[in-house]
């Protein structure tokens, strides 16, 4: 059984395709429904859903922006957008973000069904494809591997993780690791290390509790100058103009 994330502002949708997907009576199972950009970003950490559907104009986090980040979290997962704008600048994006189909509204049910099926076929073949190439490595350095990932994402706040630690922890070369990381996060581990920093960071920073350093220090940057520098390089505004613009 597939679980299956729905995320929509409009609690009618949100029950309406968590009832379709009952009556499908396909392989699954709807383990959550949120209402907004932010809960389907706590959705995604809990559940770690193989399929998701959202909407796009959602309050807090849009649904563009949250896709930009939960492939962060969980880059496997199938990914669909269903709404209401039929815009060529949010398909565009949607396709440069990896979205594995752009549904509109008002959709037909045997449309809807079609599409999940193929979902579900494509997240068992990409799952499968997996499988081979971790069954071809060594059997222990197989092991290892499926580890990394995991302890990248328990340890990404601490100034000590490093490729040499990796190295160190999983006794294998930083080659063969750092080949690991990119093929499965399409990231370098510095890169995909900085993706969760600065994730995290736009959480805390709808904290007014919470200042910009010591933002900085939780995520275990060096300095809060270089994390504002890394902060806007990823997301084209300062920590302050993120924390504004969240407020309007």
């Amino acid at each position: 059984m597939y679980r299956v994330l729905i995320a929509d502002d409009e609690e009618r949708i949100r029950n309406g395709i968590a009832k379709l997907i009952h009556q499908f009576d396909i392989n699954l199972q709807v383990c959550d429904k949120v209402k907004n950009g932010s809960e389907a970003l706590e959705a995604v950490r809990l559940h770690m859903p193989e399929i998701i559907i959202l909407d796009i104009n959602m309050p807090l986090l849009n649904g563009l922006d949250a896709i930009e980040r939960i492939k962060i979290i969980h880059p496997d997962a199938i990914i669909i957008i269903v709404s209401g704008y039929d815009r060529f600048d949010y398909a565009q994006r949607a396709i440069s973000l990896g979205v594995y189909h752009y549904l509109l509204k008002p959709f037909r049910n045997d449309e809807f069904q079609k599409l999940l099926l193929s979902a579900i076929k494509t997240y068992r073949e990409n799952a499968q494809n997996k499988s081979l190439i971790t069954h071809a490595l060594d059997p222990e350095e197989a092991k290892q591997k499926k580890h990394i990932l995991t302890f990248i994402q328990e340890r990404y706040r601490d100034p000590q993780l490093s490729m040499s630690l990796l190295e160190e922890v999983f006794s294998m070369g930083k080659t063969s690791i750092a080949n690991y990381i990119k093929r499965e996060t399409g990231k370098t581990f510095i890169d995909y290390v900085t993706l969760l920093k600065i994730d995290h960071a736009k959480d805390l920073l709808h904290d007014p509790d919470m200042t910009i350093l010591q933002v900085s220090q939780l995520l275990g940057f060096s300095s809060q100058h270089y994390f504002s520098r890394v902060f806007k390089n990823q997301t084209g505004l300062s920590p302050l103009q993120y924390r504004c613009n969240q407020k309007k």
